[in-house]
């Protein structure tokens, strides 16, 4: 909490926020299209980008928390 945010951080947030927009919208598309098939298809990529980003991030926090190595503790 109100640490400055890092460029790492940004980058994936951006990056995230992209695939998760394209992914919404060929999901829209294709529902409209009645393809159900590539709907359902673009829903388990968007379900695997929402976990591959929220591990990302639980596993930037921890690195956060930790002490940087040759730090005193």
């Amino acid at each position: 909490q109100g640490r400055p945010v890092s460029a790492a951080y940004r980058k994936a947030l951006s990056r995230h926020a992209l695939r998760v927009a394209e992914l919404e919208r060929i999901v829209h598309v294709a529902t409209v299209a009645g393809d159900l098939k590539n709907a359902g298809r673009a829903r388990k990529v968007l379900g695997d980008e929402l976990t591959r980003h929220s591990g990302w991030v639980q596993r930037y926090r921890a690195r956060l928390a930790s002490p940087a190595k040759g730090e005193a503790q």
